[in-house]
């Protein structure tokens, strides 16, 4: 994580763009997430930039971001994947009915 504070001419009412194209050249599936008091986003290499506005996003908003997000994440990698059903295979074998002796 990278924690940046930055000083910013006086805001006007509309919000603040953020921009990131640093890493997107390397690594197309970075990350990078964004937060300006309540209001979050998440970007991407396919949309480096976004507007954030002053006031507070509904924290339902942000969930559903993050959720997106990781879901998201989770879905691209093939071994993310394998690592959930190698954790769902303990459960389905103990739950599975045992035959009678």
């Amino acid at each position: 994580m990278l924690d940046v504070a930055a000083t910013c001419p006086p805001l006007d009412a509309r919000g603040v763009t953020v921009s990131e194209r640093a890493l997107f050249p390397m690594d197309p599936s970075h990350r990078a997430m964004v937060r300006l008091g309540g209001a979050s986003a998440v970007l991407r290499a396919d949309e480096p930039v976004a507007a954030l506005p002053i006031a507070d996003e509904p924290a339902v908003d942000t969930l559903a971001t993050y959720v997106g997000e990781g879901v998201l994440h989770i879905w691209e990698g093939i071994d993310h994947i394998f690592f959930l059903l190698a954790l769902l295979l303990p459960a389905v074998l103990w739950w599975r009915p045992r035959a009678a002796p």
